[in-house]
């Protein structure tokens, strides 16, 4: 089904949408996050966060004349913004980007679009989150593909061996 596989794709609990802050502390003033919400399914952390493209956000200033499309460098940000909202809560630190991975736009996310970007992070060793993320229009058309680290913000002069993200599975859905 939609090009993913012969996955099961059913919601197995009710999810409650969550409003994210209108000035993220970890990106203010970008807010790339609108709505999000995030489950453990056992050691996995799924996420899902949804904003929409804005011809007159503020961070979208300066973009060339023509059709308004979200800059690839955007949907970075809204994982960055997703993982610190949905990992970085119940008395855990917020993660921060420590390694990309591997990141490819395939298809162009317009103005007026609403973006859902479907998170699944696995825990590793050194408190740091292998996870794949797939952003996609209203359509299902995916629009990024990223696979990253996350983790602790590092200690000034240490560089730690970077864990390996999985390869990006998607089987679950919400509506």
């Amino acid at each position: 089904p939609d090009r993913r596989g012969d996955d099961a794709v059913s919601v197995v609990a009710d999810l409650t949408w969550t409003t994210a802050p209108a000035r993220p502390p970890m990106a203010a003033p970008l807010r790339m996050v609108d709505t999000w919400y995030a489950r453990f399914a056992g050691e996995h952390l799924e996420i899902v966060a949804r904003t929409a493209v804005r011809a007159d956000d503020p961070g979208l200033r300066g973009i060339p004349t023509g059709p308004v499309m979200l800059p690839g460098m955007f949907a970075v940000e809204t994982l960055c913004q997703a993982m610190a909202l949905g990992a970085g809560r119940r008395g855990r630190p917020v993660p921060v980007l420590r390694e990309i991975l591997s990141v490819r736009y395939p298809a162009p996310m317009p103005s007026g679009e609403p973006m859902t970007m479907w998170v699944l992070a696995q825990p590793a060793p050194g408190g740091l989150w292998n996870v794949a993320a797939e952003g996609t229009r209203a359509d299902g058309t995916t629009t990024s593909r990223t696979r990253a680290v996350f983790g602790p913000e590092p200690v000034p002069g240490t560089h730690p061996e970077p864990a390996r993200a999985a390869e990006p599975r998607r089987a679950w859905s919400a509506s």
